[in-house]
C-alpha cells in the first residue's frame, strides 16, 4: 500500500481563459469562486498535499494562508498561447510548470492531477482503491472521468 503522505494532488487553473473556444463557464468570478471552493474541499476531505497551478497570473495563495504547509500555489503568465492550440495545449503547459517549479512535487513520490474547478465528492474513494490494486503500476496512472456521467457536478 502506498503511504498517503507520498501523494501529492495538483489542481489546474485558468481564472481568466481570455478568448479561448469551447470554453463554457467564461466568467471570472464564477470560476475563482469555484477554485476556491474546490481547494478548500481538497483541503478539509483529504490527506493530501495540494499544488494549485494557475496560468492566468491570478494569485489564489491569500485565501489560504492558514494552509500554507498543505498547499502550494504557482501562478504564471501561460494563456497567450495560440487559441488554435487548444485548451489542452494549456493544460499541458500547467503541468509543465508544476514539475518544473513545484517544491512540493520533490518531496513526492506520486501526483494526482485534478481539475481545480471541479468537487468529486468521492474522490478519497477512488484514489484508495487505486492505490490499493495489485495491479497498480507506479509509473503512471491513467483514468477517463466524464464529470456529467453521474450527475455529480454541476456548473453553479
Amino acid at each position: 500500500m502506498i503511504n498517503k503522505q507520498d501523494i501529492v494532488l495538483l489542481m489546474t487553473g485558468s481564472v481568466r481563459p481570455a478568448n479561448m473556444p469551447n470554453t463554457v463557464l467564461v466568467n471570472s468570478n464564477r470560476r475563482l469562486n469555484q477554485y476556491v471552493s474546490a481547494i478548500q474541499f481538497y483541503i478539509k476531505e483529504t490527506p493530501y498535499r495540494i499544488v494549485f497551478v494557475e496560468n492566468t497570473n491570478t494569485d489564489l495563495s491569500h485565501f489560504f494562508d492558514e494552509d500554507r504547509d498543505r498547499c502550494e500555489f504557482i501562478t504564471f503568465n501561460g494563456n497567450n498561447f495560440d487559441v488554435k492550440l487548444g485548451k489542452g495545449y494549456g493544460e499541458g503547459l500547467i503541468i509543465k510548470e508544476a514539475f518544473q517549479n513545484s517544491i512540493f512535487f520533490n518531496e513526492r513520490s506520486y501526483v494526482i492531477k485534478i481539475s481545480g474547478r471541479y468537487i468529486l465528492s468521492n474522490f478519497n474513494e477512488m484514489a484508495d482503491k487505486s492505490f490499493r490494486k495489485k495491479s497498480f503500476n507506479s509509473n503512471y496512472i491513467l483514468c477517463n472521468i466524464n464529470p456529467y456521467s453521474r450527475g455529480r457536478l454541476s456548473e453553479n
